[in-house]
């Protein structure tokens, strides 16, 4: 059975969005194929790691292995020590990776793999992009994985050819949000509104406070930059293990995501909360930027507004509010939608890649 190995310089102690989407990624993998091993950063937390992984909510035995070269101060030495250490293993194995420093060592040593991009002004560090067309070119990096179709325009722009590139959003484990209770319409009489994740600046901060101000009951979940006081009305839960994030939609009716468009990454990120918003079936709203519309659209799935338009941001409130028919329509629609996006179908999709691109897995 061919091994499939991930590559990744994510710390397993950090409480990032970037971990999430790795370890999910990498659980659905192995839930499809045993033969599997993901490589990370070194761990270091007094937490032992398996019980790190279920706050994720993923398998605790998921084969991980912490590789010190895959330590942020190796990013001088561009990762090579690494590759060069497994360079036998890595040439027989079928690999994936998201960080373009890792793909850049294994083009240095004519190591075949997938390379998922993200942020895009990274892609042009250490002459990536340069060795990106150049690996491609040689079939040594098999494909491009992008998680929206702007992040695709972006790299068509660049040379980069359709054929070569394969768009799979993040995703969710849709059955972990099964037992979120349903809305009725008597809650949006009086709705309370939940952000989860990191809240800064750039990710709306401003838009959260202001709402704050017009008295509306707001849960937040996740840090927040700054320090804030905030009041009565807001509830502020600080960071929750990602396991538990399903039970705290519980508690409200309206999901925002007031994200910037000064947000370093803004035009080419997938965001997770936005696919967990919709698998919760809560209803929506979101900063009415590209990446939020390959997922929702405005009026079906969602309501999309200018981001640092307040007023606007106001009236989709009291639009749902006054209409919880159809704001409940809103959020079926947006669970329906999500059901297409969870984990293990992205993972299928990833194996999918492996067979069209290089020697089939074995099944079994």
């Amino acid at each position: 059975m061919n091994r499939i190995i991930y590559i990744s310089t994510a710390k397993l102690h950090r409480n990032r969005a970037n971990l999430i989407q790795t370890l999910n990624t990498a659980n659905g993998i192995y839930n499809i194929h045993k033969n599997f091993t993901l490589f990370m950063s070194p761990y270091k937390s007094h937490i032992p790691y398996k019980k790190r992984l279920c706050d994720f909510g993923v398998n605790p035995h998921l084969p991980i292995k912490f590789s010190t070269f895959l330590h942020s101060r190796w990013k001088i030495f561009k990762y090579v020590p690494f590759v060069i250490l497994h360079k036998n293993k890595l040439k027989h194995s079928h690999v994936y990776t998201r960080s373009f420093r890792i793909s850049n060592a294994l083009i240095k040593f004519s190591i075949p793999h997938v390379f998922e991009a993200h942020e895009f002004d990274q892609l042009y560090e250490d002459n990536f992009m340069v060795n990106l067309r150049h690996g491609l070119n040689r079939g040594i990096v098999l494909k491009v994985v992008a998680t929206n179709n702007s992040l695709k325009e972006l790299l068509l722009k660049e040379g980069i050819q359709l054929n070569k590139i394969e768009i799979l959003p993040n995703g969710v484990n849709i059955q972990s949000f099964s037992k979120v209770k349903k809305l009725t319409p008597q809650r949006f009489k009086h709705p309370t509104l939940i952000h989860i994740g990191t809240l800064t600046p750039q990710k709306g901060l401003y838009i959260v406070q202001k709402l704050a101000q017009k008295g509306l009951k707001i849960i937040l979940a996740g840090n927040i930059a700054g320090n804030k006081n905030w009041s009565e009305n807001v509830e502020v839960l600080g960071f929750i293990p990602h396991r538990d994030i399903p039970k705290i939609y519980n508690r409200a009716e309206i999901s925002i995501i007031p994200y910037q468009e000064d947000l370093e990454y803004v035009n080419s990120f997938c965001p997770i909360k936005l696919v967990e918003s919709m698998a919760a079936r809560r209803a929506i709203i979101a900063s009415d930027l590209k990446p939020m519309r390959e997922l929702v659209t405005n009026e079906k799935e969602a309501l999309l507004v200018p981001p640092s338009d307040i007023n606007a941001w106001l009236k989709a409130i009291e639009k749902l509010s006054k209409d919880p028919e159809f704001a409940l329509q809103l959020a079926q629609n947006a669970y329906e939608k999500a059901k297409e996006l969870d984990w293990k179908k992205r993972a299928q999709k990833i194996i999918h890649i492996f067979n069209k691109t290089q020697r089939p897995l074995d099944r079994h």
